[in-house]
């Protein structure tokens, strides 16, 4: 049988709306509430039909909302204890959370712990008859963080219900005191999968060297939830110990874990790892493969250059992307020519990662890449291409741009991106042949030759060639 609220409470809230004129979402809520009766899981439901599925950003925080729209209803004199919303309590243990005092202070009145401690009250919650309850009183109370809950805490680790362990994990998780680290170490023996996961993830924000045994033990558990937790956990700790349970991970069946060891091997940066790192280049599935040569690149080892080259014939694009990048930060010669091909054959992706990844390698055949990249039909590779030869600094660089400009075969487009890189890297070289540059036919490129010159000598001419050409010689002859 539904629920239908009275006219007469309809009517009183309709008042209650008039006088205290509430912020538009308060008084729906409130009119949900009365009208149909409705829970916090319902009003969820409801306003991501009403306001869609970014409700979240229009509406601040929906229980604030919600312990207003309570307080609204409360004070229309319409019966709040009936109400499924006051019942349940969930609202009411998250507005504990607010910033404003005034919701904490509504909250502990709707929760019967009016002038109570927050802390105190959700502490007796913990024993409520609703595990649902028991369940967010643990979590709210983890994320405030009170170390006045761990034993509270500890002691509902054995509750019967699995997301009150769940929670309580978690809490004791969020919470910094050394007495918490224990008892989530013994609940990676619970019976469910889902809190011992739990517990892993609880354990990698301790990064407790005692728990490293434990964590490595939970490498071989039935359930891939449990290794991947424990592999985060274990990656979180700095201790040489570790590294050989995460060298072990990578040949676990699941491709989530692998990927979370490598990512920790990679974050670790440990030589020791490159070798088992390589072989993972080479794994079946390929976000293992894009990590490997992410991790690969943060290590810089050069044993790892040839894998690194191998990995830019690999068939998915993002793993050849993270190849490519990663021999950048490496800066290995040997990296240069698979680089210059990219630029010369793959598409403008790879294209333009390999311009950057070149301008980090110190090698003569650079400066000519980076040149050549100049001219793509991509305006972002060649901009690329353009700032790259502004930042190397390498002298060869204006040599081969002002033989470019003075090239009448080579396109005009391609001869002007030549000339605004000369004026980026104002070298006084650059100026003679610029000078000559002016007697082009082509007004637009005479434009830019013109421009080029008073960035690099402050001095302004304009076109007039022979007014450039008196002033440097008698620049040169002082």
């Amino acid at each position: 049988m539904g629920f239908s609220a009275s006219s007469k409470d309809i009517r009183k809230l309709k008042q209650a709306i008039s006088k205290k004129r509430p912020e538009e979402e308060v008084a729906e809520i409130s009119t949900w509430i009365v009208k149909d009766n409705l829970s916090r899981e319902e009003i969820l439901n409801r306003a991501k039909e009403v306001y869609g599925p970014g409700y979240e950003y229009l509406i601040d925080d929906i229980d604030e909302c919600i312990i207003e729209a309570m307080a609204l209803i409360e004070e229309a004199g319409i019966d709040l204890k009936e109400k499924r919303i006051y019942k349940e309590k969930l609202s009411a243990i998250f507005g504990l959370l607010s910033d404003k005092k005034s919701i904490q202070k509504l909250s502990l009145r709707f929760l019967g712990a009016e002038g109570k401690d927050k802390v105190d009250a959700l502490i007796q919650l913990l024993k409520d008859d609703d595990p649902k309850v028991r369940s967010e009183a643990a979590r709210v109370l983890g994320w405030i963080g009170d170390t006045r809950a761990v034993e509270p805490l500890i002691q509902i680790l054995k509750d019967q219900d699995e997301d009150v362990r769940k929670s309580a994990v978690e809490a004791l998780g969020r919470i910094k005191d050394p007495r918490t680290v224990k008892p989530i170490v013994e609940m990676l023996k619970d019976e469910s999968s889902e809190v011992r996961a739990y517990a892993t993830y609880a354990l990698a924000g301790k990064k407790d060297p005692s728990t490293i045994e434990p964590l490595i033990f939970m490498l071989k558990d039935n359930s891939w939830r449990v290794r991947l937790g424990a592999v985060y956990a274990l990656g979180n700790i700095d201790d040489p110990r570790t590294l050989e349970p995460l060298i072990f991970a990578l040949k676990d069946e699941n491709a989530y874990v692998r990927k979370r060891a490598v990512e920790a091997l990679g974050k670790r940066k440990n030589p020791n790892a490159v070798e088992a790192l390589i072989c993972a280049l080479k794994d079946e599935h390929f976000i293992v493969r894009i990590e490997t040569a992410n991790a690969l690149g943060n290590i810089q080892r050069p044993s790892a250059v040839q894998a690194l080259i191998s990995a830019l014939e690999d068939e998915f694009e993002n793993v050849r992307i993270e190849a490519i990048r990663s021999l950048g930060k490496i800066g290995d010669p040997c990296a240069v020519e698979p680089l210059t091909q990219l630029i010369k054959k793959g598409n403008s992706s790879l294209r333009w990662e390999a311009v950057k990844a070149l301008k980090n390698i110190k090698d003569p055949r650079v400066v000519e890449a980076l040149v050549f990249a100049l001219g793509d039909i991509s305006d972002y590779v060649s901009e690329e291409a353009s700032k790259a030869l502004v930042e190397i600094k390498d002298p060869r660089a204006v040599e081969l741009l002002t033989s470019l400009l003075l090239d009448r075969w080579t396109l005009s487009w391609i001869r002007i991106k030549a000339v605004q890189t000369l004026a980026k890297i104002k070298d006084l070289s650059a100026v003679e042949p610029l000078i000559r540059a002016l007697k082009d036919e082509e007004p637009s490129f005479r434009k830019e030759v013109t421009q080029a010159l008073k960035e690099i000598t402050g001095q302004d001419f304009g076109e007039d060639q022979e007014k450039w050409q008196n002033w440097w010689e008698k620049r040169n002859s002082v």
